[in-house]
């Protein structure tokens, strides 16, 4: 069940109080996107939840109660002004990409929450019917894993070939299927368990068919049952 809350929040750089929306809980049923996105069976969770924004300061964030070092600077750069206004990206994915400029003043480029805030850019873009930005924000994302992993760092460190499946993903889905069958090739080296391996290996599949579209977890358990 997913269940939304109402707090009036005040933002950490101007101090405006503002109506926010928070999930309180959701119980998912079915099988996630190979990218991660949360199951659709019992409806997503939307996904202007997972983000705020200020509406006097334009201040975006998972939280704007908090703000890191520097981050008043960076609102108020004609570069975050003009990302959060512009009219050919949907207004959602605005949030997350300013948002994402954000997590790299803080953190770099290669931080989990760059490439979290652009793939939800991504997803975003999909539920808009805007392909071109999807697969801009993808490419994005991807090279902030790059740049993640290069600096030591992992997005998903519960599975040693979670950050390769997800590359894989992120190529295939913006249509670099050499990119993404190398991605998932890598993967299969270190994969740490059988479902992982059955992941990169639909990867590998879907990357030779030369498949764009989305798919969920559930089928390469499928796959190998046929």
């Amino acid at each position: 069940m997913t269940r939304p809350i109402r707090d009036e929040d005040t933002c950490a750089l101007c101090g405006a109080v503002s109506e926010q929306t928070y999930l309180l809980a959701n119980t998912t049923f079915g099988a996630s996107d190979l990218d991660g996105r949360p199951p659709a069976e019992m409806g997503r969770v939307p996904l202007e939840w997972w983000m705020h924004r200020c509406p006097h300061c334009g201040y975006c964030a998972t939280d704007i109660t908090k703000a890191p070092a520097g981050a008043g600077e960076v609102v108020r750069s004609e570069a975050y002004r003009r990302q959060l206004a512009d009219p050919l990206v949907p207004d959602l994915a605005r949030s997350f990409l300013c948002a994402a400029m954000l997590a790299e003043v803080d953190g770099g480029l290669g931080s989990c929450a760059v490439v979290s805030a652009l793939l939800c850019a991504a997803w975003v873009c999909d539920d808009a019917g805007d392909a071109p930005g999807a697969v801009r924000y993808r490419l994005r994302a991807a090279s902030a894993l790059e740049a993640l992993r290069a600096a030591g760092g992992s997005y998903a460190d519960d599975e040693p070939s979670a950050d390769d499946s997800l590359l894989a993903d992120l190529y295939r889905r913006a249509g670099l299927f050499e990119e993404a069958a190398a991605a998932a090739r890598a993967g299969l080296q270190r994969a740490g368990s059988t479902f992982s391996r059955e992941l990169l290996e639909l990867q590998l599949r879907l990357a030779a068919t030369r498949d764009t579209a989305a798919h969920t977890c559930d089928e390469a358990v499928a796959d190998q049952g046929e």
